[in-house]
């Protein structure tokens, strides 16, 4: 009876791959399957407590699911043209654009690596270029994040009341002759505190929070145990998440310039909140090659465990 339903469970899942649904309701109907609670206004997730004591230690289903989501969020091109298109829908967050800026993905992500076992977690992480679907998802948000600065209208204001003000100065204004300059005592003036908050697109939030979550739980996967029990597969899992110095600066890059936006945007800026959008991507940054003799061993390893 349970390898019966675990069966159906199994045949659910896989269907997935084969539907010409759309995203949105695939993954509603995968957390259905797998007791998943996704929480869209505070972007969380967890897994149902009853489902927590049916869940198999092996987390067969769970691996199942991870595979499907990763060939998701890696098949899609994201084309950065379709920034525009994105800020302009009417959606409260992004869904239905894009499978790997859909926050939705990133929550579900984070709860389905943790339930199956590392060194199968590592392995899919690797197969399906996980580094790499990092690196894109992020430079889509920052081509978003400078395409809104460019088309913000209070910064289109600010230029065209500027240059109003200066013409009508320089029309304004006699030709005066040259005066001897007198020597005054410097004053220093205090820069104002308050600048003028930015309006953060709820998207850009909610989807780099996610994936900042994302990233938390998988590194810290990277860590042993204090018996050292999991030394080779935290090994692994380190390989699958080490990317070139030039690739980890872009996602350094990328997330500075984000959080920037999110800071700035803030009404109750925080200390927490800033290592909240920073720290994860730091420890990807902390486990990145050296960029010499590293890669070709990070690659042989990899290479032999696959």
């Amino acid at each position: 009876m349970k390898s019966s339903k675990s069966q159906i469970i199994q045949r659910s899942i896989l269907s997935l791959d084969n539907s010409n649904e759309p995203f949105q309701t695939q993954i509603l109907d995968i957390c259905e399957i797998l007791g998943i609670q996704i929480d869209a206004k505070n972007q969380t997730s967890s897994l149902d407590q009853q489902e927590q004591q049916k869940t198999t230690p092996y987390g067969l289903r769970e691996e199942w699911a991870l595979r499907w989501l990763l060939k998701k969020i890696q098949s899609d091109d994201i084309h950065l043209d379709r920034c525009g298109a994105a800020s302009q829908t009417s959606d409260i967050l992004l869904i239905g654009l894009s499978p790997c800026i859909d926050f939705r993905a990133w929550l579900l992500f984070r709860v389905l690596a943790i339930q199956i076992p590392l060194a199968n977690t590592a392995r899919l992480l690797n197969t399906y270029k996980f580094m790499v679907i990092i690196t894109n998802t992020l430079q889509w948000l920052q081509q978003k994040v400078d395409q809104e600065k460019e088309s913000s209208p209070q910064e289109r204001e600010d230029v065209s009341v500027t240059a109003e003000s200066s013409s009508a100065t320089l029309e304004a204004s006699p030709v005066e002759a040259p005066q001897r300059s007198k020597k005054r005592k410097r004053e220093f003036t205090a820069a104002s505190p308050s600048e003028p908050s930015q309006t953060v697109d709820p998207n850009i939030k909610a989807l780099y929070k996610s994936i900042c979550s994302a990233i938390r739980e998988t590194e810290a996967l990277t860590r042993d145990l204090p018996d050292g029990s999991r030394g080779f597969c935290v090994e692994y899992m380190k390989a699958s998440l080490r990317s070139s110095p030039q690739d980890a600066a872009a996602i350094l890059g990328s997330s500075f310039t984000v959080t920037d936006v999110i800071i700035r945007g803030s009404d109750e800026p925080s200390a927490e909140m800033l290592d909240g959008c920073i720290s994860p991507m730091l420890a990807l940054w902390n486990i990145r090659t050296d960029g010499k003799d590293d890669p070709a061993g990070h690659s042989d390893f990899v290479r032999n465990l696959n």
